[in-house]
């Protein structure tokens, strides 16, 4: 089992959201730890404001348990849609608003919550708090109508429905971000190093399961393409979606699973795809206009796929300089014109991959998304040279 560097939340504030991955030969270890978590988690009717009131450490004042980011999140967005930003604003756990943090407080984070809290307290009344007591924190907001499916039974639900009807898939990777769930599988049979100029850069299709016990969201099941530098994931269809409400969750789960297991890739498609990318120039050169000329056009073509102009600016720049690249370049090489001018489709696609890796949820499913998309388009979606 290895643990991310990185925690999400990890200020004063909020309990910290540890990322954890499980390889294929943990997979016992994955078990042991879900099984650990779900003994130690309770759902907890909401029925009076001193179960979410905070002290002045942010701390809730009955018990001492903290909110995560993510359970924080979401019942603040219940109670008023602007309060989470406000919050983090305030006491200065928003990341991306450093200079916020010289006039910043936490005790008018607080005031501000609480006097929200007892506001708009029966908008929430009898909602469930999903409670970690082990790690003494709020982990999750749930709907009156949410039926819990916990990441332990998923996990076997999930194990067995591929046994079944894909005995030949591996399980390859569990990652596990707070409470979201994500199960790998892997199709050796379509394993290819032959797609690209360079072997490194192998392919190979599977699957991926999602359960999130944190929230309402959908119970998720879509194709996916391991690659040298990440995963690309299929947004998942309507009909390979499952909403945490109804009786017999479990089996119904299990039914999506047969499902989506009959989806598969054709290895000889993504080949085609990747070599369209790699003849794709992304048409940058020595000359100023002609390169805001091709940023402009990759913007528009990261755009169209669903990314916002700043994220797709980006990527473009991280294509420049590292594209695909297996080992990092020194300073002065990564700002040479004759490698700028070499860079194509294909570079963009692993800046693509790489950053979905540093991501999480929403940006990290879109990035994949993108990516999925660009492995699997028709030829003429490419901006033409």
């Amino acid at each position: 089992m290895s643990s991310a560097a990185i925690r999400l939340g990890a200020q004063s504030v909020f309990a910290p959201v540890a990322a954890y991955s499980f390889s294929a030969a943990q997979i016992e270890d994955c078990r042991r730890f879900l099984e650990a978590r779900t003994a130690n988690t309770e759902c907890v009717p909401i029925v009076e404001e001193a179960q979410l009131a905070m002290g002045a450490d942010g701390k809730i004042a009955e018990n001492g348990y903290r909110f995560n980011s993510i359970g924080f999140q979401l019942l603040a967005t219940a109670l008023a849609s602007g309060l989470p930003a406000l919050f983090s604003d305030l006491s200065a756990e928003n990341p991306r608003k450093i200079e916020c943090r010289a006039h910043s407080s936490i005790a008018a984070a607080v005031y501000i919550y609480n006097t929200t809290l007892r506001v708009r307290f029966d908008t929430i009344r009898e909602r469930t708090l999903l409670v970690n007591h082990q790690e003494r924190t709020i982990d999750g907001f749930l709907g009156i109508d949410h039926r819990m499916l916990d990441n332990t039974l998923f996990l076997n639900v999930v194990l067995d429905g591929m046994r079944e009807k894909q005995p030949d898939a591996a399980f390859y990777r569990a990652e596990l971000i707070g409470r979201e769930l994500r199960l790998f599988f892997l199709d050796p049979a379509s394993r290819r190093v032959d797609i690209y100029s360079d072997p490194l850069h192998s392919f190979a299709a599977g699957w991926c399961f999602e359960n999130q016990e944190d929230s309402g969201r959908s119970i998720k099941a879509a194709p996916c393409i391991f690659t040298k530098f990440g995963v690309a994931v299929a947004a998942a269809k309507q009909e390979d979606k499952l909403s945490h409400i109804g009786s017999n969750l479990a089996g119904r789960t299990g039914l999506l699973v047969a499902r989506a297991a009959k989806n598969t890739i054709q290895m000889q498609d993504v080949a085609r795809s990747v070599r369209a990318l790699a003849k794709t120039s992304m048409g940058f050169s020595d000359d100023k206009a002609v390169n805001e000329a091709a940023t402009e056009q990759w913007v528009a073509y990261l755009s169209k796929r669903g990314l916002f102009r700043r994220a797709a600016s980006h990527l473009i720049k991280q294509a420049l300089i590292v594209g695909s690249d297996l080992t990092p370049r020194d300073m002065y090489s990564c700002n040479d014109a004759t490698l700028f001018a070499s860079r194509t489709a294909y570079d963009l696609l692993c800046a693509v991959l790489k950053d979905a890796k540093t991501q999480y949820k929403v940006e990290r499913d879109m990035l994949q998304s993108v990516a999925m998309k660009m492995l699997t388009p028709a030829v003429k979606n490419l901006p033409r040279k």
